[in-house]
């Protein structure tokens, strides 16, 4: 296995977090990849799970560019990489056209064939975030944007602004409740 398989996320993340600030001026991208195969868990039991996790991962080792770049696993389905030295807006979609591209050849599971399809969030430092919590934060956010079967989604600060505003108007609404401030009407049409 991999030494970036295991890595905790809080290792990643403190990682990250150093080359972003060694570099602050320095264009850099994160890419959150989730991957889904479309099987039901468990189909192939837990080793086979596991066995689509890691030939997943092989395929994902190929993408980084240069030793500055760092691939880490999230969570079961989800990948992180950062990659140093983006020369541009182009260069990021053609970084996550990549991963598509390692996907393109369904995984070989005991001579089953089985097609993973990646969903792609990418957000860029110092752009949109410059801290590694913040530029995870927006790469997250977009992937959840991103439609799957090789959906690509760029971070835009409007994807997360209901999330903003739901923290902003909670703690009032928490507090309009409590004071009994809210009045409901009913308004049948």
């Amino acid at each position: 296995a991999s030494g970036w398989e295991s890595r905790p996320l809080a290792e990643f993340l403190d990682l990250l977090q150093q080359r972003l600030t060694s570099r602050p001026d320095v264009l850099a991208a994160l890419l959150v990849i989730e991957l889904s195969h479309g099987l039901a868990p468990g189909e192939f039991g837990n080793s086979g799970d596991d066995q689509i996790q890691k030939l997943a991962a092989e395929r994902l080792e190929f993408v980084p560019r240069h030793a500055r770049d760092m691939l880490a696993r999230l969570d079961r389905s989800r990948f992180a990489l950062f990659i140093s030295d983006v020369s541009g807006p182009s260069h990021v979609k053609l970084a996550a056209h990549r991963v598509v591209s390692a996907f393109a050849i369904p995984l070989d599971l005991d001579s089953v064939q089985v097609l993973v399809r990646p969903r792609i969030g990418l957000a860029t430092s110092p752009d949109q975030a410059n801290t590694a919590a913040g530029l995870l934060h927006c790469a997250q956010v977009a992937v959840t944007k991103a439609s799957s079967g090789g959906g690509i989604s760029i971070y835009r600060a409007e994807m997360d602004a209901g999330e903003r505003l739901a923290r902003r108007m909670g703690p009032a609404l928490r507090q309009a409740v409590a004071l009994s401030e809210l009045e409901v009407f009913f308004h049948p049409q």
